[in-house]
């Protein structure tokens, strides 16, 4: 199992696998090239290929209004939704609206990309990158997705994932969920397994009464969400969650650039509030200010040559960062009052447990003090949000294929995550299925004579969000899912002329809502359903409700042009793999020159090095051309296989004058031994010694190759200290 967390700030992916039978669950993080346990979330779009993560990330100062950050904010919003509006403000492309620019590929003839093309293109990069790539087999892909994504947005995430080169079984499932998952079972042992001591063994045995109550703080880098979670020892359950979009790290960056924005141009008359780069080069130091005042009292800012060649140096106290993000403090506290009081009376029989606080803002001392102060309990940091997200995710993968590991488990309910009213012809408008209601789930609505009384009666049926509680998450203002429309005469024609019918509606776990079946009288009592035709209903109207056909029409451009830049991707990666295999032949090729003192020879007229020179220019100069590199290959090919040819001929002569050396030497002892004088070999060694040097004379004649030369020269020195270690 596979978990993918797409973040604002970084993914993370996590590969699962269950071992049910001993109640296992084993996962690891997927590294990054660079061994980092998350990867950025950017993409960059380069003059020659696309760059995610850390390489994205490098580039990003250089290519600012080609690249792309929280991607995962926008994807199916209206541009000119007042929630983008105030988005684009923590872009790196943004000059106030949406019109992220792109450096020309060969296959883009426009100069723009939309939210849901960046995160299609995302998804492949990062897939290939960490899954295809590395060739790990999988069953399932979970993906996690914001608590305040609609029916609508989830959809399309969907359908976006369909419209990647991922062919695998996905689902997606909300971050709470994941969260929920993953801290239930870290800590099952520790909540729900009564370990008792018997002589020398210690027995451990589930406790069915044990019921936790755990409320998690998700702070991150661009929103906060509260959960209300319930564990007991067979289910884990999200019970209620709120997200505060604009409440995260980021916008209290956004505070402290404001305040450094103001400093310098009080000190220097300079406005920098409006400049992206100088904004987006003061990001790390202003972290880091952050992160230091959550121990400190005050810190330092210090950036040289800002602008203008004027240098930013400041100080921030820990009271006036607090002053300066006082509003948001004040929203934090307010909406988790109201979030606890909702869930006391909703829920007056749960204590709660613990807390859990995660995310970038965890570690922030004056959210903590208002967390113990509206709660009265301590906080615990013992998760990783990022991490455990995916690792949730992939849990959840085994929940699907039924490998759990823990046994007699329940499962988990989704939560819908906003309240569905339901308008029936001109009746009052009812709660079709409320807030923190889990799914899926069935609601049953029963019509007698009254909706039949003319042969063209029609029930019209709409549902639609509850505008107090979206917000300005939707495109349409008046929060219209969709209308359903039912033909009475062709109901009573299916129904044997009878005039009632129930018709239930299933909604799934993501908020889609979907005819299930028609019954009457006579059919329960057969225990039968009406037979669903185009005839008995219609959806006649739609305005933000996912129509899958419609949105395949618009990610279909492109998924079409995302074919043509993952195959320029591709073909960069296999021109960068044949250019850098080239260079690392070149450079061996130039050190065995120079070693050799070779480089002053001839080769076509012209000096070897020169040549190489000129080679190397080339092969960095060859701008993605395959043809090039090859011509290229083959000319330094040319070079090796002469400089082994000459190199060859001239250590085989070496050898060659050695062997002869050595014949001499022997000759002179075998005159010493003929004429009585002292000799330091007898007259078999002197024999032995001879035949083994005329062994090495036939063996250097048939030499091919410059390895075959140097294994012979290696063996005719091991061969030749038994015989003349005494010659000096």
């Amino acid at each position: 199992m596979i978990g993918v967390n797409i973040g604002s700030l970084n993914s993370s992916i996590s590969l699962g696998k269950s071992h049910p039978s001993q109640m296992l669950f084993k996962s690891e993080l997927l590294l990054s090239d660079t061994s980092l346990r998350t990867c950025p979330s950017i993409i960059s779009y380069t003059k020659t290929h696309r760059l995610i993560g850390d390489q994205a990330s490098l580039v990003v100062k250089k290519n600012m209004r080609s690249s792309f950050n929280n991607i995962n904010r926008l994807i199916g919003f209206n541009l000119n939704n007042p929630f983008c509006q105030r988005e684009y403000n923590n872009y790196f492309y943004t000059g106030g609206e949406y019109k992220p620019e792109l450096n020309k590929f060969s296959c883009i003839d426009d100069d723009h990309l939309y939210p849901e093309e960046i995160i299609i293109s995302f998804l492949n990069l990062l897939y290939n990158s960490y899954v295809i790539d590395r060739g790990i087999e999988h069953e399932y892909l979970i993906f996690s997705v914001p608590d305040y994504f609609t029916c609508y947005h989830k959809n399309l995430f969907k359908t976006i994932i369909e419209s990647t080169n991922i062919k695998t079984n996905y689902s997606i499932i909300n971050e709470s969920t994941a969260i929920t998952l993953y801290f239930g079972y870290k800590k099952y042992n520790e909540y729900f397994i009564n370990k008792q001591q018997i002589g020398d063994q210690i027995i451990g045995g589930i406790d069915p009464k044990i019921t936790k109550y755990i409320l998690f703080i998700d702070a991150g880098h661009s929103k906060t969400t509260f959960i209300f979670s319930q564990l007991n020892y067979c289910l884990f359950q999200v019970l209620s969650t709120i997200t505060l979009p604009f409440l995260g790290g980021r916008d209290f960056d956004n505070k402290i650039f404001d305040y450094c924005s103001k400093n310098f141009l009080d000190t220097y008359g300079i406005d920098i509030s409006k400049d992206n780069k100088i904004k987006l080069r003061m990001m790390n130091p202003i972290i880091k200010a952050r992160k230091n005042l959550t121990v400190n009292k005050d810190t330092h800012i210090n950036v040289e040559s800002l602008k203008n060649d004027n240098d930013l140096n400041l100080i921030l106290k820990k009271e006036d960062f607090e002053s300066l993000i006082k509003d948001e403090l004040a929203l934090f506290k307010n909406e988790l009052q109201k979030f606890c009081n909702y869930n006391k009376k909703k829920y007056p029989d749960a204590i709660l447990t613990n807390i859990e606080m995660a995310g970038e803002l965890m570690r922030t001392p004056c959210l903590q003090n208002i967390v113990k102060e509206v709660t009265g309990l301590n906080m615990s940091k013992t998760i990783i949000t990022d991490e455990c997200i995916s690792i949730g995710c992939s849990l959840y993968g085994t929940i699907l294929n039924n490998s759990f590991p823990i046994k007699d488990f329940n499962g988990i309910y989704e939560l819908n995550n906003y309240t569905i009213n339901i308008l029936i012809n001109d009746e009052p408008i009812k709660t079709f299925i409320g807030k923190d209601e889990f799914l899926p789930s069935y609601k049953v609505y029963s019509f007698d004579d009254k909706y039949f009384d003319s042969p063209n009666q029609k029930i019209i049926i709409s549902f639609f969000y509850d505008k107090n509680e979206i917000k300005n998450y939707l495109a349409s203002d008046s929060g219209l899912l969709l209308t359903y429309e039912f033909n009475c005469a062709e109901i009573m024609k299916s129904n044997g002329g009878i005039k009632n019918v129930k018709i239930t509606f299933f909604i799934d776990t993501d908020g889609i809502i979907k005819v299930n079946s028609l019954e009457s009288k006579i059919f329960e009592e057969q225990n039968m359903k009406i037979e669903i035709n185009d005839a008995i209903y219609q959806i006649v109207k739609r305005e933000i409700y996912p129509d899958k056909n419609n949105i395949k029409k618009l990610i279909n451009e492109f998924k079409n042009r995302e074919k043509q830049l993952f195959e320029i991707d591709r073909n960069y990666i296999n021109y960068s793999r044949q250019k850098d295999k080239i260079l690392s032949k070149l450079y061996s090729t130039k050190s065995k020159i120079n070693d050799n003192n070779l480089g002053d020879k001839l080769f076509e007229n012209k000096k070897i090095n020169e040549i190489l020179d000129e080679i190397e220019n080339n092969i960095i100069n060859s701008n993605n051309n395959y043809i090039s590199l090859d011509d290229l290959n083959d000319k330094l090919d040319n070079i090796v296989k002469n400089l082994i040819s000459n190199g060859l001929q001239s250590k085989t002569k070496e050898l060659s004058d050695k062997i002869l050396d050595y014949q001499n030497r022997l000759s002179e002892e075998y005159q010493k031994l003929l004429s009585g004088n002292d000799c330091l070999l007898n007259e078999k060694q002197i024999n032995d010694a001879s035949n083994m040097l005329d062994h090495f004379i036939k063996k250097i004649s048939l030499v091919l190759s410059m390895d075959d030369l140097n294994n012979i020269v290696k063996e005719f020195e091991n061969e030749i200290r038994k015989y003349f270690n005494f010659i000096k």
